[in-house]
């Protein structure tokens, strides 16, 4: 069809990609799938191998290489071409415009083409027939060996599974139209945390940290058992305090935060190296070790009752309890050279479905740490998790932190508003393994979110009047009241 050239063509029929022969492999997954033709009359492909390839295109304008990732696709060699369904180009976030030039009624260079708007790249689309298609070919060893030196696009989802069989895309396509067949209004009100009436029965003025420092001491200095009275730190005391303190805070978190204790402990691991490669447990060189003599097709039994020493049963409950998300081959050099999407085994994994929406403050109420709002958590089984933010669009560092502090749950349910739905949120929770869900317009209800937000915005309310604490410390409170929520125990029905 395309002789000697090496393509990458567009199939919409396909659900998943298909990488053929005009391709590198980067990393083998361990897992199989069976492909069924268009007619029942044609045979069945069993157990297809499916991995993860990468191809390079060549600009012909800006004479840029790519190298385009493909991941869990169909490796079928003996396809001369490899298909691209359209679907997982834009859930990719890519832009994608199928329309030929020829035929569009609102002629522009973005018809008929791929954009990555992150990297620039913009591949025009060729005609084979009605086949839209783009010359694609296989990375050389220099490519393979300087992979960091060239712009990479994912063509697919950057994810460790992909089913094409899940039924949410569906549900929310249908969701788009009301009973009439008109758009569904997708306008979503912002939650507040306090009213008008909040605002001026509390303390509203301009408040500092010196103000909040000063009734702090006030309080100290009138109590008579205040144990620190006689002991205040003075300049130098709290210049070493600030510096060697917060050093020794951050060491003890992590070593990396320090680098003296961090080099000694890469020191101190690059000799156990040195005394192991010297016992034999492992060796610098490939071809000599066990491990590296076949293509890794995930963890076997055998191989893990071997050299654990564990009885075979047991070995294979293990697996069958393990998740094993990553795996490459560790044959190829590409593999090693290709940035690896570790968020999938980084963050605890959540078999449970949680909810999130946004809480806002008033202007009036913008805390002391500059804040404004606060993204809320909510699992199916009243866990809560709150997280306040200067603005809304800092709502991808929230998740990022939701998904470090507690994990990733298996689905994520947000409302329609463009910062719960945009391309790096989306390439997140991809990443992370987390199925993403956006509810119909109108149908807030349906957010379990909702019903925390509204317990909390009445606890702080209360906690602030009772205290008699200044509303700009309400995102202190609402974090106070958080971890209260969490440690309480709830009745579920």
């Amino acid at each position: 069809m395309y002789g000697d050239l090496s393509v990458t063509e567009l199939d919409s029929h396909a659900n998943m990609a298909v990488a053929g022969s005009g391709c590198t492999i980067i990393a083998r997954s361990g897992q199989y799938a069976n492909v069924t033709p268009f007619s029942a009359d044609l045979p069945v492909l069993e157990r297809v191998e499916i991995g993860d390839v990468a191809i390079a295109y060549d600009d012909p304008i800006s004479l840029v290489t790519y190298l385009l990732v493909m991941r869990n696709a169909l490796l079928i060699p003996s396809m001369s071409h490899n298909l691209l369904p359209p679907f997982l180009i834009r859930e990719a976030s890519l832009f994608l415009d199928e329309t030929p030039k020829f035929q569009s009624t609102d002629l522009s260079l973005d018809n008929h083409t791929i954009y990555d708007e992150e990297t620039g790249m913009k591949i025009h689309l060729q005609l084979n027939g009605t086949f839209s298609y783009f010359p694609t070919r296989p990375l050389t060893l220099e490519e393979q060996e300087t992979w960091d030196e060239f712009p990479v696009v994912y063509l697919t989802p950057d994810s460790d599974r992909w089913d094409p069989q899940a039924t949410h895309y569906g549900d929310a396509e249908s969701s788009m139209l009301d009973n009439s067949g008109q758009l569904v209004d997708c306008d979503w009100t912002n939650l507040t945390i306090f009213d008008p009436a909040d605002i001026s029965g509390m303390q509203a003025e301009t408040y500092t940290w010196d103000s909040f420092n000063g009734k702090v001491d006030a309080i100290a200095l009138d109590n008579e058992d205040w144990y620190l009275v006689d002991a205040l730190l003075d300049d130098d005391d709290e210049i070493r305090l600030t510096q060697d303190g917060i050093r020794a805070e951050l060491a003890n978190s992590s070593i990396v935060y320090e680098p003296a204790l961090f080099l000694a402990a890469i020191s101190n691991q690059a000799i156990i190296s040195h005394i192991s490669m010297s016992l034999g447990s492992t060796t610098a060189d490939d071809s000599a070790c066990e491990v590296f003599n076949s293509r890794s097709q995930g963890v076997t039994p055998e191989h893990l009752s071997k050299i654990w020493r564990i009885p075979f049963d047991d070995a294979v409950k293990t697996l069958a309890m393990t998740t094993q998300l990553i795996q490459q081959s560790p044959n190829s050099t590409l593999s090693r050279s290709a940035g690896t999407n570790d968020r999938a085994v980084s963050y605890r994994k959540l078999k449970s479905k949680f909810f999130t929406d946004t809480m806002f403050a008033t202007k009036k109420a913008r805390s002391l740490r500059g804040n404004t709002c606060c993204q809320v958590f909510v699992s199916n089984c009243d866990f809560i998790s709150l997280y306040p933010m200067q603005q809304e669009s800092e709502y991808p560092l929230a998740l990022k932190q939701f998904a470090k502090e507690v994990g990733a749950p298996d689905v994520l349910v947000c409302d329609g508003s463009k910062t719960q739905n945009q391309r790096e949120v989306k390439l997140l929770s991809t990443q992370m393994g987390m199925m993403l869900k956006k509810l119909e317009a109108e149908t807030q209800w349906a957010n379990r979110a909702e019903l925390a937000v509204g317990i909390l915005k009445e606890a702080v309310r209360k906690d602030l009047r009772e205290s008699g604490s200044p509303i700009v410390l309400w995102d202190y409170c609402m974090e106070r009241r958080a971890l209260i929520c969490q440690v309480t125990s709830k009745k579920l029905f």
